[in-house]
């Protein structure tokens, strides 16, 4: 016959084991933090070892096996949740994006094509202020206040026409605000701009140093070199820098005295004397 148990060891199994309902009230709040499952086994251990085996196997048990499954199984099934999100995600913004090419089609359609399926600039410029051009464009979330700053954001390649392509692009690329890629590609290229830039002005340093050398070599060069005579100059040369104007009678007597002077030699005794009345001045 099992003894018999203290007064209080009894009031306690009567509170947790009184019957089947309280029992298994019990052993839930022993796994879920109800009560301390510490007060469980001084009970038990007060009634036998045995039982108190079985409770310490059970607690391990919904521990380390059921509440772990549990929670794996919970974690797989937001893990599968969220990818479907993600999923759905994904498809609605491609259907987003369908919907947008097909309204930026109807767009370029509207601006009018030539036979090469692409915009010019004139083009652009006498169908942007339609109604319909600007409805298509507050439909798309784009703000056109400027047709030529807008048309060369759109004319990527600077052939002055803007293909179905570059269109759809850029009106994808410009509507809503600044991407953190786009902010990115910016910084990017301004410091590939700045460093570049910085090459060149060094480089440019260099070769502007290498030239004042060589100018100034050259100018040494030439202050030691001696001055030449400059080359005579011909008759006609002469007769067009030197001569001034005369007479009518006195070019007839300066002929016939040049004439006179190449038929015979000079002599200062029997030359004839003649006085234009005009001085002639040449430089010699």
């Amino acid at each position: 016959m099992a003894p018999a148990l203290p007064e209080l060891d009894q009031e306690a199994s009567r509170k947790y084991f009184g019957s089947l309902m309280e029992t298994m009230l019990s052993l839930f709040m022993t796994i879920s933090d109800g009560v301390s499952w510490e007060k469980i086994i001084s009970v038990l251990s007060s009634i036998s070892l045995v039982w108190t085996a079985f409770f310490i196997f059970y607690v391990a048990f919904a521990y380390f096996a059921v509440l772990n499954v549990l929670t794996g199984v919970f974690c797989q099934s937001a893990i599968e949740s969220a990818q479907n999100d993600h999923a759905t995600a994904v498809q609605s913004m491609i259907a987003n994006k369908e919907a947008h090419l097909t309204k930026v089609r109807a767009l370029f359609n509207q601006l009018g094509t030539d036979e090469r399926s692409v915009i010019t600039y004139r083009q652009f410029e006498e169908k942007i202020n339609s109604d319909e051009v600007r409805e298509y464009f507050e439909t798309l979330g784009l703000d056109v206040w400027d047709a030529w700053s807008f048309f060369k954001l759109l004319d990527r390649d600077g052939g002055g026409s803007v293909e179905i392509e570059e269109f759809l692009k850029g009106c994808l690329r410009f509507r809503g605000q600044a991407r953190a890629i786009d902010i990115g590609q910016l910084i990017h290229d301004q410091e590939w701009l700045i460093r570049n830039q910085g090459k060149f002005q060094t480089y440019m340093e260099l070769e502007l140093g290498k030239l004042k050398k060589q100018l100034v070599a050259l100018n040494t060069m030439l202050v030691g070199l001696p001055l030449r005579p400059s080359p005579p100059m011909s008759r006609d040369r002469e007769r067009e820098e030197g001569e001034v104007p005369v007479s009518p009678l006195g070019s007839v007597r300066l002929r016939n005295r040049i004439s006179s002077d190449e038929r015979t030699p000079a002599d200062p005794v029997n030359a004839p004397v003649s006085v234009p009345s005009t001085r002639v001045q040449l430089d010699t």
